[in-house]
């Protein structure tokens, strides 16, 4: 039946399983009443492929707009926080 998940370094969609993948260091902005923002990595998953965050303060994290469906987990702190 093909595999059940795919570890994969550019995000795709594969056409068997769920593909886990890096590359674009997910993350949202948050934004507050006074203007303040926050930038804060994610987990962000889709049907089909579900992208990791990155952790290194030598990365520049790429700001997501979820789309309906999509699941992002926001982390903060030492929390992973459901969004």
């Amino acid at each position: 039946p093909g595999p059940r998940w795919v570890l994969n370094h550019e995000p795709h969609e594969p056409a068997v399983g769920y593909a886990l993948t890096g590359h674009l260091h997910p993350a949202v902005q948050l934004t507050g009443k006074g203007r303040q923002s926050l930038k804060l990595p994610c987990f962000w998953f889709g049907a089909k492929c579900g992208v990791l965050p990155a952790f290194s303060a030598f990365v520049d994290h790429g700001t997501i707009r979820p789309r309906q469906g999509e699941q992002i987990f926001v982390v903060a702190d030492d929390r992973v926080i459901a969004m």
